[in-house]
């Protein structure tokens, strides 16, 4: 069952704690931090906590992804589409 799980998700879902992708990121944004706290956020209806944490990454957030060639992407040995998943993160974990 795990198995079938992985070809049809695996490349859908970060495995937060992987950390492939985050020595490849030249601006030194913590992906892993990131991903877990969308998912507090997404999963676990930890909203508040999800943003307070995000906010106390300073100016080491997401908002540089934008216009980034996807470093992080190229590393993650899962195909994971991590610069959309990490801008869709940098969206609900920030105040507008």
């Amino acid at each position: 069952m795990l198995a079938e799980g992985r070809k049809t998700f695996g490349d859908l879902n970060c495995r937060i704690g992987c950390t492939h992708c985050q020595g490849a990121c030249p601006r030194g944004i913590p992906v892993n931090s990131i991903m877990r706290y969308e998912y507090y956020f997404r999963a676990q209806g930890r909203e508040k906590a999800a943003m307070a944490d995000y906010a106390g990454l300073g100016a080491r957030n997401a908002a540089d992804c934008a216009d980034c060639p996807g470093y992080c992407e190229a590393a993650c040995p899962h195909g994971v589409p991590i610069q959309g998943k990490l801008l869709l993160a940098h969206d609900r974990l920030t105040m507008a």
